[in-house]
């Protein structure tokens, strides 16, 4: 197996993934009881999400615009939009879920909305990404389109 920065990001954001998913899991299932909402760890996966999603999403995005045969590609720009909704979509969901653990007054459906929306965006945006990576790298070479099925 070849070690690139594509396959850094692919385990990278797989990782952010598996973290949200976590901390969805531990907020649906706690956040009737305070006690157990403000534990240290979820506090910690809250923090790395706040940390490793703008990190992780941004370096996803240099990578699809290092990439001059991904860029002619439609689905790229829309991947990079998303990318930024992403960003902005789980922060704001990090920090409402930190206000409401500090016993601010926000609605838990609100908090579950958005989760459930991040959830949404990163895999769709993960999809995508893999969508990207797995077209043919084919140059048309003099007029004449190369397959990259023929052997």
């Amino acid at each position: 197996m070849e070690f690139s920065i594509h396959s850094l990001y692919e385990y990278s954001f797989t990782i952010l993934i598996i973290i949200f998913l976590y901390s969805s899991i531990i907020w649906y299932l706690f956040s009737d009881d305070n006690q157990k909402i403000g534990n240290n760890f979820f506090r910690l996966l809250l923090r790395i999400e706040k940390i490793s999603s703008p990190v992780i999403l941004i370096m996803g995005v240099l990578i699809m615009t290092k990439d001059p045969l991904w860029m002619e590609q439609k689905i790229t720009l829309f991947n990079i939009i998303l990318s930024f909704i992403g960003i902005i979509l789980i922060n704001r969901t990090t920090f409402q879920t930190i206000r409401f653990i500090n016993s601010e007054k926000i609605s838990k459906k609100n908090i579950n909305v958005l989760r459930a929306s991040s959830m949404l965006i990163l895999l769709t945006i993960f999809t995508l990404g893999m969508r990207i990576q797995d077209s043919p790298e084919c140059i048309e070479v003099n007029g004449i389109e190369c397959n990259t099925n023929k052997k």
